[in-house]
Parts: structure tokens; C-alpha cells; sequence
């Protein structure tokens, strides 16, 4: 299965959201967005890759 990694339009942290998916919640935040209209930062074959991305970005975020 196939995921994307989202960047918030709200708070601009990453997430996971399945590739097929239409719309996401932000776990951080809590907005509701459009999947087609949200940055996407990357792709990931599984979810466990999808995570290591996440861990990456948000360790990127922490530094800022």
C-alpha cells in the first residue's frame, strides 16, 4: 500500500495518509484538509517508510 506524506496547510507538520485517500486529519492539529490540495513531501511503499520520512521532517521542523 502506497502512502503520501502531507504537510498541514494549518500547522505545517508532516503526516501519513494512504494514497487513495481523499481527505486526512492532521494528528497534530486536528484540521481537516483535502489530500489533492495539501503539500505533498513524499512518498512511501509501507508505512513503517512512511514514518522514517516523518521522523526526518519533523527532527528538520524541530531545528528551525
Amino acid at each position: 500500500m502506497e502512502y503520501l506524506v502531507l504537510l498541514c496547510p494549518r500547522c505545517g507538520k508532516p503526516s501519513a495518509a494512504r494514497a487513495r485517500s481523499r481527505s486526512h486529519s492532521c494528528p497534530y492539529c486536528g484540521a481537516a484538509f483535502q489530500v489533492a490540495e495539501a503539500t505533498l513531501v513524499g512518498r512511501a511503499s509501507s508505512g513503517r517508510e512512511a514514518r522514517s520520512i516523518i521522523r526526518k521532517l519533523l527532527g528538520d521542523y524541530a531545528e528551525q
